[in-house]
């Protein structure tokens, strides 16, 4: 069960207590949620719930109407999102360390009421998203550049075979020059 204090900005994942199983002790070690507030109204929650026997399982993206607290899935296999001014990017963090038989979801766009804008990468595991502008650039391709995927249109730019020496970590943060 998920919990959101709206005062403090704090998620939680509400479970049983369990031992830690020796599995945990790499990766991610815990649950891991991740909620963004987005105006008018619209609460979307997604991460990861560790099994008692150590796999990480998706949470899914949810979107929730603030309003009436009402709740819907919109990706089941969701671990991760980006938003993008009204679109919210469905991917997945920690793709290795789910449980077997979790197939991968490439990015999903949805709009804030939970429509489906746009699939790309379809079955690859996209594991960091960074939206910019109209843009969206992912990661998890192995090296073969950094796609860009066009959110007003859903359309995938070809990678910038300049760009093949991009690190996840230089995505998310920059290359510092």
């Amino acid at each position: 069960m998920l919990g959101v204090n709206l005062a403090s900005g704090e998620v939680s994942v509400h479970a049983l207590p369990l031992r830690r199983p020796a599995a945990a002790s790499k990766g991610a070690v815990k649950s891991i949620v991740q909620a963004v507030w987005r105006r008018p109204g619209v609460l979307a929650i997604t991460g990861v719930q560790r099994t008692p026997s150590g796999h990480l399982l998706p949470l899914g993206l949810w979107l929730t109407d603030t309003r009436s607290w009402r709740s819907r899935l919109v990706d089941a296999g969701a671990t991760g999102m980006a938003l993008a001014g009204t679109t919210v990017l469905a991917f997945q963090p920690f793709f290795d360390q789910l449980a077997a038989g979790t197939s991968a979801i490439g990015l999903r766009g949805y709009s804030l009421s939970g429509s489906i804008r746009f699939r790309a990468f379809a079955g690859k595991p996209i594991t960091v998203v960074r939206a910019q502008c109209r843009y969206a650039y992912a990661a998890g391709l192995g090296p073969v550049g950094t796609p860009v995927v066009d959110l007003s249109r859903g359309s995938v730019e070809p990678p910038d075979p300049e760009a093949a020496s991009i690190s996840p970590l230089e995505l998310l943060a920059g290359t510092g020059r």
